[in-house]
Order: structure tokens, then sequence, then C-alpha cells
């Protein structure tokens, strides 16, 4: 039987919405399968478990939040700093609750997929570094963290309805921070 592509697809898209909304946590593959009108066995033919479809997801995620970093910031490193800064805000909004932290006793760890997105982050990271070292920044480890944990916290607050502070304002704030 071959992989039908749209199906496959619309498989990601119940698991991009439902992951977003609920988290890894609060979506079963009988969620996504109801999502998508297929059989939980016709999943398990796409996705190994529920683990392979998150990760593949977050793959995404990460792939387009990367390629935000692809920006020369040395004419002007505060607007770049922003810009940037607000465009990773948009894209992780679009994730929501897939975001939120995850017991690592709900994770198989030992599993290739788990060991491939991990070194996805940490080559996502020295991307963030390398941008921020560009923008003038010297400890760049210490100024990812800041904000990938900053940011973080941001989208959290504004997905659980506290809109107090603009993205304009936060990546604003932030980037003068890093910069100073």
């Amino acid at each position: 039987m071959k992989k039908d592509s749209s199906t496959e697809e619309k498989i990601l898209q119940a698991g991009r919405q439902l992951f977003s909304k609920s988290g890894y946590v609060g979506t079963s593959m009988a969620d996504i399968a109801k999502e998508t009108g297929i059989t939980k066995a016709a999943l398990y033919y796409f996705f190994k478990n529920k683990q392979a479809l998150y990760i593949r997801i977050l793959s995404e995620l990460i792939d387009r939040a990367s390629a935000i970093y692809d920006v020369d910031p040395t004419s002007d490193p505060q607007k770049a700093l922003k810009k940037t800064i607000l465009d990773v805000v948009a894209v992780s909004m679009e994730y929501g609750s897939m975001l939120e932290t995850i017991d690592p006793s709900q994770l198989d760890t030992k599993a290739d997929d788990f060991k491939v997105i991990v070194e996805k982050q940490i080559d996502y990271d020295k991307k963030v570094q390398s941008f921020l070292k560009q923008c003038g920044i010297k400890d760049t480890k210490l100024a990812s963290h800041t904000l990938g944990a900053s940011t973080h916290g941001y989208i959290q607050r504004v997905l659980f309805g506290i809109k107090d502070i603009s993205a304009e304002k936060y990546a604003s704030y932030m980037s003068e921070l890093l910069l100073r």
C-alpha cells in the first residue's frame, strides 16, 4: 500500500491544530483520527505513534523559526533583532500549546526521532547564537537562552489570555535589553 501524501498532510494539519490547542499530553491519536475522519490504524500507517507525529510537526516549527534568522543584521542590529523577535513570536503563536513544557516521562527519550529533534534544537540554538553575534552581542549563549525563555514566557501569557503587552512592545524591549 502506497502512502497517500494528501492523507498524510490531512493528518499533519489535524495534528498541528490539536497539538497547538491542547498540547502533547492533551491530544490523543483518537482525537486526531476523529478530526481527520480516518481510523487510528490508518494514522499508525503514516506515523509510528503520537510522538513521531508530534516531533514531525515540532521539526516544521524549528525549520520555520530557523529560517527567520537568515538575515544580515549588521546594518541595523536593533531593527533586525526586533523584527526577528516579532517574526519568531508570530510563528510560535501558530503552534500555541505545542510549546508547553513536556514532562520527559511522556516521551520515549531513547527513540531515534527524539534524538534527532534534540540535535535539531541544538543546531537551531547555534543559528540563533550566530545571529546574535552578528548583532554585536558578546555572550551569545546566555543571550540565546534569555531570548528563548523570555519569548516562551511571553507566548504562554498571550495564550493564557494575558494580553497586557503587545508583541511590538515586547520585541522592542527585548532587542534593547539584549543589545545593552
